[in-house]
């Protein structure tokens, strides 16, 4: 397969187009450099010209097949390509815009070429050397990016759509999963929260006209076999810890998996962690007088910010930026995922701090909830738990996805693998 060198100021325009006065829009859909990473659009802002306060920074116009690269701290990895984007949408000018206008160049390959681990690897090399106050590129640092390419286009789309096809299979994974945790949250609300959970006669017990009385704890309506409780009655609550930084040999790389609330920032749509970024060493776990978090456990983040939430799929640690539930008390992982979710609105509002929110252990145990009878909980988790292992599945079968997708991709970048 013969191949040619490009360089990205001679095959593509950087920054083409701004939105300027002489542009009739009424309103426009923003896109922040922290709405767009590894191409996942998490958040626009639909403004309206003359009514809301439009950013400084929302001037940069997008097309179909425009790459938005963000010129600050390239290993974040806020890139993208946009598809059949609508005509307001305007990026910021935290993003160099690159459109190809090499009729011989597809742009889903160069897009492949420019978020390769090595090209924000160098990237990123450049800009802590920038004179400024943190870690940013100049356009000119992407342009003279010089990459090796297939000569025919056919070529670079045919090598491009391997790698398309990975990351549709994930796309369909995660949008199973998530319409199967709308329902399983929607059925939880609807036992938990309504008291229309089956009856004795398969019937929604208060639609049916179960008979409730007054908490005046929880001011309102509840079965009347049904008790008032505390999150602690549902699993013992644990904290984690961090050991000293300045000793290296408290880390092992293939040690005992630590999470903390940045690896669960990383994977927002995922339901289950294994491990984060850090492992701590047997040395550095007995330093910090951690405990096991064992399989099952619910985690739940108490800082900076509160929130994050994610289920323990094997022995695990944590650090201080965790309140773990152990499903010890008769109640299962899934009832306590879902119940503490429900109480989220409460724990929010019991949080304090200054600089930042956080729920304290003794706060959070204290936190009232409406405990159904044992039996009405199993029946719940009868339900669930096929969705949880197919959620699990489909979550492993994803990071397996993911990791093939690493390994080809600069395989098929660098021109050593070939289409036949």
């Amino acid at each position: 397969m013969k191949s040619r060198k490009i360089q990205i100021k001679d095959v593509c325009q950087l920054n083409a187009s701004t939105i300027s006065k002489r542009d009739s829009k009424s309103s426009i859909l923003y896109l922040d450099t922290g709405s767009l990473t590894r191409n996942k659009i998490t958040n626009l802002q639909s403004l309206n010209i003359g009514v809301d306060t439009i950013p400084s920074r929302a001037q940069r116009k997008v097309k179909d097949g425009t790459i938005l690269y963000s010129v600050v701290r390239p290993l974040q990895e806020h890139f993208g390509i946009i598809r059949n984007p609508p005509e307001n949408l305007i990026a910021s000018t935290g993003f160099t815009t690159i459109d190809v206008i090499d009729v011989d160049v597809n742009d889903q390959f160069l897009f492949y070429c420019l978020t390769q681990k090595s090209t924000t690897e160098f990237l990123h090399g450049i800009a802590v050397n920038n004179v400024s106050s943190y870690p940013s590129l100049n356009p000119d640092d992407i342009g003279n990016l010089i990459f090796e390419i297939p000569s025919e286009i056919n070529d670079q789309i045919k090598l491009s759509e391997i790698l398309l096809d990975i990351e549709k299979k994930i796309e369909i994974n995660e949008r199973v999963n998530l319409e199967i945790e709308q329902l399983l949250k929607l059925v939880f609300n609807f036992w938990f929260t309504q008291f229309d959970f089956e009856d004795s006669n398969g019937m929604p017990y208060k639609a049916s006209g179960g008979e409730m009385v007054w908490s005046e704890i929880l001011n309102r309506d509840i079965p009347i076999q049904w008790n008032v409780g505390s999150l602690s009655d549902i699993g013992t609550i644990l904290g984690g810890s961090t050991p000293s930084k300045d000793d290296q040999s408290n880390f092992d790389s293939s040690g005992m998996p630590w999470i903390t609330p940045k690896d669960l920032s990383l994977n927002e749509t995922k339901k289950f962690v294994s491990r984060g970024e850090v492992s701590l060493s047997q040395k550095g776990f007995n330093e910090s007088s951690l405990k096991l978090t064992p399989k099952g456990s619910v985690l739940l983040s108490s800082r900076a910010p509160i929130g994050y939430m994610a289920i323990a799929s094997n022995n695990l640690t944590t650090n201080q930026g965790f309140k773990t539930f152990l499903p010890d008390k008769g109640y299962s992982t899934s009832f306590i995922y879902y119940a503490i979710k429900s109480s989220m609105p409460t724990i929010l509002n019991y949080a304090s701090g200054s600089t930042f929110k956080e729920i304290s252990g003794s706060v959070l145990k204290d936190i009232s909830i409406c405990l159904p009878p044992k039996a009405v909980a199993d029946k719940f988790t009868t339900l669930a738990l096929p969705y949880f292992e197919l959620q699990q599945h489909l979550e492993d079968e994803s990071q397996a996805l993911e990791s093939m997708r690493a390994w080809l991709l600069p395989l098929i970048t660098n021109g050593h693998i070939s289409v036949q």
